[in-house]
């Protein structure tokens, strides 16, 4: 598998809000996945920070989210790949918003991440993207080694695990080996399956002790159990 890993090690502050975001596309059952958890308002429900179009694909943008000239929902919807739409949005974004990062993933497979040319938000320079070719993790005011390790404890599961699970799994791991430097007050997973009527949506808010129990708790309640 070929990675791409890129650091970013430079000021951090508490006062900055961060997000970690990972990507995921399973080649057997051909399901695109989002993991997200956030110490900021990183919701399912706005469109400054998640946009989806089911069976088609899905777009994060951390930090204050996208200009107002990206148009990933469009492009989206136009059935483009993960790489044209991040490129398209770096050519809409990187001069007038220098401050942001983005996760991509297509129906086609593809996975796609950016992060704008001075980082991930104007007070927190400390940023990881990682990139592989099924999977993609990119987050800033992570602790040291984190994204590493949620890169590859994802890949590392087995492939007949619903990709859902693999997604919690993956987030309950993240917490485990430190998450940010702040406390996560937000977790979702968003997981598109093909020729599903809707994707499955999960989000959880609140204390960072509980949420990804809470949020283990309304996948059981949709049918998803993944103990």
């Amino acid at each position: 598998m070929k990675t791409l890993l890129t650091f970013g090690l430079l000021a951090f502050t508490l006062t900055a809000q961060a997000t970690v975001y990972l990507v995921a596309y399973d080649p057997i059952s051909g399901a695109m996945g989002q993991a997200v958890s956030s110490s900021g308002p990183a919701y399912v429900d706005s469109s400054r920070f998640q946009i989806r179009e089911h069976g088609l694909g899905m777009v994060g943008a951390g930090g204050l989210g996208l200009c107002g000239k990206a148009k990933p929902r469009t492009w989206l919807q136009q059935g483009l790949g993960a790489q044209e739409i991040a490129d398209k949005v770096a050519r809409a974004c990187d001069r007038a918003k220098p401050y942001y990062r983005l996760a991509v993933v297509t129906a086609n497979g593809e996975i796609a991440l950016h992060l704008g040319p001075q980082g991930c938000n104007s007070h927190n320079h400390n940023c990881t993207k990682i990139q592989g070719e099924h999977a993609g993790v990119i987050g800033g005011g992570l602790k040291a080694g984190v994204a590493e390790k949620m890169f590859s404890y994802f890949n590392s599961l087995d492939p007949a695990i619903g990709l859902e699970c693999r997604l919690l799994s993956t987030l309950k791991q993240t917490y485990a080996d430190g998450g940010e430097f702040k406390n996560f007050i937000v977790a979702n997973i968003v997981v598109s399956y093909p020729g599903r009527a809707r994707a499955n949506i999960w989000q959880s808010k609140g204390n960072e002790s509980s949420l990804l129990s809470k949020l283990a708790s309304k996948m059981r309640a949709s049918g998803v159990d993944c103990r």
